[in-house]
Parts: C-alpha cells; sequence; structure tokens
C-alpha cells in the first residue's frame, strides 16, 4: 500500500465534496511548502497546519 499523501487520481472525489459543500485538502509542494492547501466550495484557497490544537491558517492564497 502506498503513502496516501503520495496518491494521485482524476479529482473525482474531491470535485464531488467541493459539489456537496465541503472543503477539502491537499498537498501541492509548488503552492504551499508551508502546510497544505485547504481549498473551500466557492474557490477560495488557504495554507493551513494541523496542530494539537487545531487547524492554524498560515496565509490566504
Amino acid at each position: 500500500m502506498g503513502d496516501l499523501f503520495e496518491t494521485e487520481d482524476d479529482g473525482a472525489a474531491a470535485e464531488a465534496l467541493l459539489a456537496a459543500g465541503i472543503a477539502i485538502y491537499y498537498r501541492d509542494q509548488s503552492i504551499a511548502s508551508d502546510g497544505i492547501v485547504k481549498e473551500y466550495p466557492n474557490g477560495r484557497r488557504e495554507v493551513v497546519r494541523a496542530t494539537d490544537i487545531g487547524e492554524v491558517l498560515v496565509r490566504h492564497l
């Protein structure tokens, strides 16, 4: 079984979540080497980092 974070797919599941109004998270080193990208259904994107107290906003994209 491969690394979950290294897996690539056609994006259908992500598109379905966005269409259902649910934000998605993904890694993209070309955009956010300092965290992960959180994309909202309205297209807004942020770089966030997970901590022991919850999600922390790093910056807006």
